[in-house]
């Protein structure tokens, strides 16, 4: 949850740590061949957070910097528009494990894994400069 001072950066920086977590979690279930239901657990964990955190972008951060800030959020259209592409490979690693594929998923979520770690850092550096939300008539020595 945001607390007072709490920037987008934050918590974007947050949530992309979460789901490199559970990248890492699904790699290490495929390496050390964790059984077919492992696995899919696995999968649909990082695939839901994915999914979730993907909106929180596109429904709530983006829409609110691009309100606040139109050349920021013209900045951050590029990353926006990848999401699409981020969500169907997410997608297709799960087929192929729910198909029993184990061996083809692993350099799926590894290029997958590398090109979202790639993403988080542009959107990343880009949100840093984002400060807290200033509050008309707050009283700073509190």
């Amino acid at each position: 949850m945001a607390g007072r001072g709490e920037t987008i950066g934050r918590l974007v920086g947050r949530a992309h740590r979460r789901l490199d977590a559970l990248f890492v979690e699904l790699r290490d279930a495929l390496a050390e061949g964790e059984e077919h239901r492992s696995l899919l657990a696995c999968a649909a964990r990082l695939r839901e957070a994915m999914e979730e955190h993907l909106d929180q972008e596109d429904e709530l951060f983006w829409p609110a910097v691009r309100a606040l800030d139109p050349e920021m959020g013209r900045r951050l259209r590029g990353f926006a528009e990848e999401h699409p592409g981020l969500r169907a490979r997410i997608v297709e690693i799960h087929a192929k494990l729910s198909d029993g594929a184990p061996a083809d998923a692993l350099p799926a979520l590894d290029a997958l894994a590398e090109d979202f770690a790639a993403h988080e850092a542009g959107e990343e550096a880009l949100v840093a400069v984002i400060g807290p939300p200033r509050r008309g008539g707050d009283d700073t020595s509190r």
